[in-house]
Protein backbone atom coordinates (compact mmCIF):
# COMPACT_ATOMS: atom_id res chain seq x y z
CA UNK A 1 0.00 0.00 0.00
CA UNK A 2 2.35 2.32 1.01
CA UNK A 3 5.14 1.97 -2.02
CA UNK A 4 2.04 1.94 -4.34
CA UNK A 5 0.46 5.24 -3.08
CA UNK A 6 3.81 6.88 -3.38
CA UNK A 7 4.31 6.00 -6.40
CA UNK A 8 1.03 7.25 -7.09
CA UNK A 9 1.69 10.71 -5.75
CA UNK A 10 5.00 10.87 -7.57
CA UNK A 11 3.50 10.37 -11.15
CA UNK A 12 0.40 12.37 -10.86
CA UNK A 13 1.76 15.13 -8.50
CA UNK A 14 2.93 17.67 -11.78
CA UNK A 15 -0.37 17.80 -13.21
CA UNK A 16 -1.84 18.32 -9.10
CA UNK A 17 0.51 21.41 -9.23
CA UNK A 18 -1.01 22.84 -12.28
CA UNK A 19 -4.77 22.27 -11.35
CA UNK A 20 -3.81 23.97 -7.91
CA UNK A 21 -2.33 26.73 -9.60
CA UNK A 22 -5.19 27.10 -12.19
CA UNK A 23 -7.38 26.81 -9.06
CA UNK A 24 -6.51 29.10 -7.43
CA UNK A 25 -6.03 31.94 -10.22
CA UNK A 26 -7.93 35.17 -9.16
CA UNK A 27 -11.46 34.84 -10.45
CA UNK A 28 -11.56 38.87 -11.06
CA UNK A 29 -8.67 37.87 -14.05
CA UNK A 30 -9.12 35.99 -16.84
CA UNK A 31 -9.38 32.72 -17.12
CA UNK A 32 -6.37 30.88 -16.91
CA UNK A 33 -5.94 27.85 -19.28
CA UNK A 34 -3.93 25.16 -18.73
CA UNK A 35 -1.27 24.98 -21.10
CA UNK A 36 -0.26 28.61 -20.25
CA UNK A 37 0.14 27.59 -16.64
CA UNK A 38 2.30 25.47 -17.64
CA UNK A 39 4.34 27.56 -19.53
CA UNK A 40 4.05 29.96 -16.95
CA UNK A 41 5.14 27.80 -14.59
CA UNK A 42 7.72 26.32 -16.82
CA UNK A 43 9.30 30.03 -17.05
CA UNK A 44 9.32 30.99 -13.01
CA UNK A 45 11.15 28.46 -12.08
CA UNK A 46 13.45 26.31 -14.58
CA UNK A 47 14.57 22.54 -14.36
CA UNK A 48 10.74 21.74 -13.26
CA UNK A 49 10.80 22.95 -9.83
CA UNK A 50 7.22 24.42 -10.01
CA UNK A 51 5.65 21.51 -10.59
CA UNK A 52 7.21 19.45 -7.78
CA UNK A 53 7.89 21.78 -5.45
CA UNK A 54 6.22 20.02 -1.77
CA UNK A 55 6.81 16.47 -3.73
CA UNK A 56 9.03 15.66 -0.89
CA UNK A 57 6.61 16.26 2.04
CA UNK A 58 4.21 14.52 -0.08
CA UNK A 59 5.84 11.67 -0.38
CA UNK A 60 6.58 11.21 3.29
CA UNK A 61 2.56 11.94 4.17
CA UNK A 62 1.73 9.39 1.65
CA UNK A 63 3.24 6.09 3.25
CA UNK A 64 1.82 6.36 6.45
CA UNK A 65 -1.88 7.39 5.09
CA UNK A 66 -1.90 4.66 2.43
CA UNK A 67 -0.41 2.17 4.80
CA UNK A 68 -3.10 2.83 7.08
CA UNK A 69 -5.63 2.87 4.12
CA UNK A 70 -4.67 -0.40 2.91
CA UNK A 71 -4.99 -2.27 6.75
CA UNK A 72 -8.67 -0.80 7.17
CA UNK A 73 -9.57 -2.11 3.69
CA UNK A 74 -8.41 -5.33 4.58
CA UNK A 75 -9.75 -5.33 7.80
CA UNK A 76 -12.88 -4.54 7.21
CA UNK A 77 -13.16 -6.88 4.12
CA UNK A 78 -12.05 -9.17 6.93
CA UNK A 79 -15.19 -8.53 9.13
CA UNK A 80 -17.63 -8.81 6.35
CA UNK A 81 -16.08 -12.37 4.96
CA UNK A 82 -17.14 -13.50 8.76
Amino acid sequence: GAVSGTFGWACVYPIDAVKTRVQAHPAHLPPLRTWECVRAMAREQPHGKAFTRGLGLTLVRAMPVNMVTFVVYEGVMDLRSK
